[in-house]
């Protein structure tokens, strides 16, 4: 059972996969001439956020729909762990609160 495992892709984490888009999003168009939208739902919705935040010149915008984006209980933080202009907005937000 253990060596069909080895093989397996199940074993990724979330910041392999947003590495993995980003290699993709730069192969298609090398020259970022095409704006990109990342878009996902659930779990594919928090991966697009977190895409948006850790290669922000990837991507024009992430639309992230029924996703808790900044996890779940017991779960660790965020792979992207935001850039410093969402930490900003973050923080003027929570102010302004």
């Amino acid at each position: 059972e253990r060596r069909k495992a080895d093989g397996c892709f199940t074993h990724l984490t979330s910041a392999q996969a947003l590495a993995d888009y980003a290699s993709l999003v730069s192969h298609l168009d090398p020259s970022h001439v095409r704006p990109v939208i990342a878009f996902g739902g659930s779990y594919g919705g928090m991966l697009s956020a977190w895409f948006r935040m850790k290669y922000p010149g990837a991507v024009a915008g992430a639309i992230a729909a029924s996703a808790p984006v900044w996890g779940l209980p017991l779960t660790q933080e965020s792979p992207g762990g935001g850039n410093s202009t969402t930490r900003r907005r973050r923080e003027e937000k929570r102010r302004s609160l």
